[in-house]
C-alpha cells in the first residue's frame, strides 16, 4: 500500500504513515485507496490539502493502481499454463476479470477527480468518488469470490496441496 498523501510506497505498519502522519487505519482494516481518497479529497474541500497536493496525490493513485494490475500477470500467465479444464479456467476468471474492471472504474474515477484540480467545480469530485466506490465494491466482490473458489478448491485437496498452494498463493 501507498500513501496517497506523500507518496510513501511503505508507509509503516501504523494506522498512520510513517513519514507524514497521513490516516491510513489498522493494517488489518485498511479499506484502502478508495478510503484514502475520500479523506483527502475531504482534507482538500476544507482547505487542508492544496490543489498541488491533491493533484500529486491522484498521480500517486493512479501509480498504485497501475502495480495491482502488473500484479495481476503472472496469476494469469500461471492459468493459462495450468493443466485445468476450460470450465475451471472460466471460473477462475471470474475474480480476475472483476478485478481488472475495478483497476478501469478506479483509473476513470482518479480521471474525473483530475478534472477537479483544473476546474473547480464540486461535479467532478462527486462523480469520481462515485467511481472509486464502484471500483471499491468490484475489489471487495473480487475477494470474496476469489476466498470462495479457493475454499472450494480446498476441500478436494489434501493438506499437502493445501500447503502448496497457499504457498504459491503467498497465504503463508
Amino acid at each position: 500500500m501507498w500513501c496517497l498523501r506523500c507518496g510513501a510506497r511503505d508507509p509503516g505498519a501504523d494506522e498512520k504513515c510513517g513519514k507524514c502522519g497521513n490516516m491510513l487505519g489498522p493494517v488489518e482494516n485498511r479499506v484502502g485507496y478508495f478510503n484514502q481518497m475520500m479523506v483527502l479529497t475531504g482534507e482538500l474541500l476544507t482547505n487542508k490539502l492544496s490543489l498541488e497536493d491533491y493533484e500529486k496525490t491522484i498521480q500517486w493513485a493512479t501509480e498504485a493502481i497501475d502495480d495491482m494490475g502488473v500484479s495481476l500477470e503472472p496469476i494469469e500467465k500461471q492459468l493459462e499454463s495450468s493443466n485445468f479444464d476450460e470450465l475451471a479456467i472460466s471460473l477462475m476468471k471470474r475474480p480476475i476479470n472483476s478485478f481488472r474492471e475495478g483497476i478501469e472504474t478506479f483509473h476513470e474515477g482518479l480521471e474525473k477527480l483530475r478534472f477537479y484540480v483544473y476546474e473547480q467545480n464540486q461535479g467532478h469530485l462527486h462523480q469520481g468518488l462515485t467511481l472509486l466506490e464502484k471500483a471499491n465494491n468490484l475489489f471487495n466482490y473480487t475477494a470474496d469470490t476469489a476466498n470462495y473458489l479457493i475454499g472450494d478448491i480446498k476441500k478436494n485437496l489434501n493438506e499437502e496441496q493445501i500447503a502448496m498452494v497457499e504457498k504459491n498463493a503467498g497465504v503463508v
